[in-house]
């Protein structure tokens, strides 16, 4: 089931809603420039994927995988305002949602990005970014055997905030490289993570 689509731009303002019901949906957005922004929810499924692909200038995403398993969520962004957010599970760990992937790659400028995997364990959680401001949070909460991977490659900003939270042999990594640099990584209340 499908519910309000926007089709993906290719210039100038540029926005894009997508809602999908239900399982192995599919849902792709391709914006190239200007203000761009895009959202995909995804409800209540299992096997749905997501990909947005941004370009230039004033960039943002928002990917929703609620209350399924083995949901794919990926973004990518190029340059300028850039930002991510992707939610992946059972807010509250109500309904367990095992083996989500979501992957985030941004390259330039101000960056920025979220993850949350709630409530479920195997869940994967990727985020390559690049150059100026970063800044990258992931929380996998709940679960167990979950995996999160930052990396903030080239200069400037950097800060980093991992936490896992409530499940047993989680792995987490963190790799910075120029400048700002900061990072935490938190797992509680488990063992072997």
């Amino acid at each position: 089931t499908q519910r309000g689509i926007g089709a993906a731009g290719q210039g100038e303002l540029n926005s894009s809603v997508v809602v999908q019901e239900g399982n192995r949906n599919n849902a792709k957005l391709n914006q190239r420039g200007t203000n761009q922004n895009s959202v995909i929810a995804q409800e209540g499924g299992n096997q749905n994927e997501a990909d947005i692909q941004q370009r230039g200038q004033f960039n943002q995403s928002s990917v929703f995988q609620s209350n399924g398993n083995e949901n794919k969520a990926e973004v990518s962004q190029n340059g300028v305002g850039n930002s991510s957010l992707i939610g992946q599970g059972s807010a509250g760990g109500a309904i367990s949602s095992n083996k989500n992937e979501a992957y985030v790659e941004q390259v330039g400028n101000l960056n920025t990005s979220s993850i949350g995997q709630f409530g479920g364990s195997d869940n994967y959680a990727d985020v390559f970014q690049e150059g100026n401001g970063h800044t990258s949070s992931i929380g996998q909460l709940l679960g167990s055997e979950n995996r999160a991977y930052v990396t903030q490659d080239g200069g400037n900003g950097s800060t980093s905030v991992l936490g896992q939270i409530g499940g047993d042999e989680n792995e987490a990594y963190i790799s910075q490289n120029g400048n700002g640099h900061y990072s935490l990584i938190g797992s509680l209340l488990g063992d072997a993570n």
